[in-house]
């Protein structure tokens, strides 16, 4: 009886242990696509640019070789597939002070659901470079509004990793919008 109950267990765990391995398997090939395709949107021309400026409700079209006038306190890239649809929007935020700037991007499937948002940060005064400081975080999602996986990075301004615990971050608040689809 005891070997039977034995056998029943071994099953039972080799059964579950599959089922995470291919849960796992399932998670790094999604992880992948969205990868993938983050490093298309990344190089995805730039098909309209919006300023938003203080006081103002709409952000204003920045028209092909036209000057900014004023201050704007925040540019959205629109970034373009092959077939002219978004795919992506590039957010970049006016620095409270000199020497910081923040930004992120949203990366859009062919529907229009967000793939993957990331959020950076770069200043100088970090006291753990010489250079710049560069903190990125990552939210990937599948399916739509669910985070699959997430991570953050420091780095320098050449891409050397640091330790995070060792840098002095600006005191400004920061930016963590995330849009789950290119519509809102």
């Amino acid at each position: 009886m005891m070997r039977g109950a034995g056998i029943v267990l071994f099953v039972c765990a080799a059964l579950a242990l599959r089922a995470q391995t291919e849960q796992q398997a399932d998670t790094a090939t999604i992880v992948k696509a969205i990868e993938e395709r983050m490093h298309l949107i990344d190089r995805a021309p730039v098909g309209a640019v919006f300023l938003t400026f203080v006081g103002q409700n709409e952000p204003v079209r920045l028209q092909p070789d036209s000057a900014v006038k004023g201050n704007p306190i925040e540019r959205n890239e629109i970034y373009l597939d092959p077939f002219g649809t978004p795919c992506g929007v590039g957010t970049f935020y006016r620095s409270p002070a000199t020497g910081i700037v923040e930004s992120s991007m949203h990366y859009f499937d062919a529907n229009g659901a967000t793939i993957a948002v990331s959020w950076q940060l770069r200043w100088d005064k970090s006291q753990c470079t010489d250079s710049v400081a560069v903190e990125t975080r990552f939210l990937y999602f599948y399916p739509a509004t669910k985070v699959i996986f997430q991570y953050a990075t420091m780095t320098d301004g050449v891409g050397r990793k640091l330790d995070p615990t060792k840098c002095r971050y600006p005191n400004i608040e920061r930016h963590f919008d995330t849009f789950y689809h290119r519509d809102m």
